[in-house]
């Protein structure tokens, strides 16, 4: 069964090539940008964290992400931690 996930991200790192990749990755996912970082995909088999893990391979050290799940998350570099509150 499909699962809908959020996707955040900041590419900081200005390696085109790599960020052209993971646009592409997300096309071929049929992803749907709802605005300018901000996406969201149907998927299967994946929980937030493996999608991150996956996501990563499109991503240089120094960018961001951050997946959202029906009520599970993880991240990649956040700039703030939800669980440290």
């Amino acid at each position: 069964m499909a699962v809908t996930f959020f996707l955040a991200f900041e590419l900081c790192s200005g390696n085109a090539e790599k960020h052209l990749a993971l646009y592409d990755e997300l096309d071929r996912l049929g992803a749907q940008r709802a605005l300018r970082s901000f996406w969201w995909v149907k998927l299967e088999d994946f929980t937030s964290t493996t999608f991150r893990t996956y996501i990563k391979q499109f991503l240089d050290e120094q960018d961001r992400v951050f997946i959202i799940k029906n009520g599970g998350w993880a991240a990649f570099r956040p700039e703030t931690n939800p669980l440290d509150n």
